[in-house]
């Protein structure tokens, strides 16, 4: 056991949650707003044009191969008239990581690159459960492109302090047991909070706050275990992140959770493995 060097205050939580951009809040409340029969296309304008730095990456996004091969899109009423709401939602969830973690993260001393790149795997994972086993596939999507988010609060909070802790990934120690035992919460609880300020479904909350150990979750959470199996698939596709590998699971006990099968699992990590490199060379990656 570690000393608890530094344990984080709800102050200090607020803190850390207002450092972190526009363009996340934005893509959960984009998904919920198009779940609305009502919402009009000025309203996806409205909450989009609220962060400039995402509409530019929005648009840089629709303009590749992978989004469009049709005349370029100058425009979001332009871009939605073309590609619809549903394929907006997906391109400016993909702009969101982009933009937020896409930096090198001290607290666990891992690129930012390794971190949205991972995103992207595990949020293409979800998508492809989901239509796998009936769940929604937009909320999917969405868990499995912001789980990580917590640790970008995790490490803004240890930039504040004079010395950062930082995990040490050969150490052996398992990584819910360090971030409890230095700040006082993992960064699965981390990302709850923030997901819940923004209005995101109590199923997935619960789904998102025990992905790592889906077996604790209340009432068999599904989203856990899908989650879990997601991050699984991740590192199986080449995109993990330290400290996760020990608690991913594809025993049989988890499929049936999950409402999985592992033929379809096979299926699913292929397409998304699929998907991710298309995704990444049209960006340059």
């Amino acid at each position: 056991m570690i000393d608890k060097t530094y344990h984080i205050t709800s102050l200090e939580m607020k803190a850390a949650i207002l450092k972190i951009p526009a363009a996340p809040e934005i893509f959960v409340k984009l998904g919920r707003m198009l779940k609305d029969k009502d919402t009009q296309m000025n309203d996806v304008i409205r909450l989009v044009e609220k962060d400039p730095s995402l509409v530019a990456r929005v648009f840089r996004l629709c303009n590749t191969p992978y989004f469009n091969t049709g005349e370029p899109i100058d425009s979001l009423e332009v871009g939605i008239n073309r590609i619809g709401f549903q394929e907006l939602h997906r391109i400016v969830g993909v702009a969101s990581v982009a933009g937020v973690f896409k930096y090198w993260n001290l607290a666990y001393k891992v690129a930012g690159d390794a971190i949205w790149h991972n995103a992207l795997a595990v949020g293409l994972c979800m998508e492809q459960l989901a239509a796998a086993n009936g769940e929604d596939r937009s909320d999917a999507y969405t868990a499995g492109l912001l789980k990580s988010l917590g640790k970008l609060v995790i490490d803004h909070c240890a930039k504040s302090h004079a010395k950062p802790p930082i995990y040490d990934h050969d150490a052996g120690l398992p990584l819910l047991m360090w971030e409890q035992d230095v700040f006082g919460a993992t960064n699965s609880q981390m990302v709850e909070r923030v997901m819940e300020s923004w209005g995101f479904p109590e199923r997935l909350l619960v789904g998102i706050r025990y992905h790592y150990q889906p077996d604790l979750a209340p009432d068999a959470n599904r989203y856990a275990y899908m989650l879990n199996l997601a991050g699984l698939m991740a590192e199986k596709i080449g995109k993990p992140l330290p400290g996760e590998s020990s608690y991913w699971s594809e025993e049989e006990e988890s499929l049936e959770a999950a409402g999985i099968s592992r033929g379809q699992m096979k299926s699913a990590t292929g397409a998304s493995s699929e998907k991710l490199k298309l995704l990444l060379k049209a960006m340059g990656e």
